[in-house]
């Protein structure tokens, strides 16, 4: 008995067939490099599709991996024909998954963080460029300094630290 992955892969293969992507089972099994007895046993339910098979098929092929794997969305990728009574076009962007929303939030979260961030690291470099040419100043000439900060004034040495 074939379980429904199988079920689905066969709905591939015919689909492949009547749109002539391949010519029959042999090619089909030979584009997607398994056995053509492979594809046989699956045919007659004698076997379930694996891996190989599998992923494959969505490599040589325009079929949705989510799809074949779990049933959910198009059979296909991209704007392929359905094969359906009316020849309708169906796209992937007819039925987005909820997670697949999720994800994009997240990600959008995730990119305005992002941005943020570096907006604040600019402002930090700005702030630390200033404090170098300070240090330059300084160090090219301490005595000017020492007159307005008695702090400087009251230490014999001043080492300026080193900024890495």
């Amino acid at each position: 008995m074939l379980n429904e992955l199988s079920v689905r892969f066969l709905k591939v293969l015919e689909f492949l067939i009547d749109k002539k992507y391949v010519s029959d089972n042999k090619d089909f099994a030979s584009k997607i490099s398994v056995s053509a007895s492979l594809i046989t046993e699956i045919s007659k339910g004698r076997s379930n599709v694996g891996l190989t098979a599998i992923q494959n098929t969505v490599l040589a092929f325009p079929i949705d991996s989510d799809w074949l794997l779990t049933g959910r969305g198009c059979m296909f990728r991209d704007s392929e024909e359905t094969g359906d009574a009316s020849g309708s076009l169906q796209t992937d962007f007819l039925s987005v998954p909820e997670s697949a929303s999720f994800l994009y939030r997240m990600y959008k979260e995730k990119d305005d963080e992002n941005k943020s961030l570096i907006e604040e690291l600019g402002g930090l470099k700005e702030r630390l460029r200033h404090f170098e040419f300070e240090l330059s100043q300084y160090e090219s000439q301490p005595e000017k300094y020492k007159e307005r900060h008695p702090v400087l004034a009251s230490s014999e040495t001043v080492i300026p630290a080193t900024i890495k």
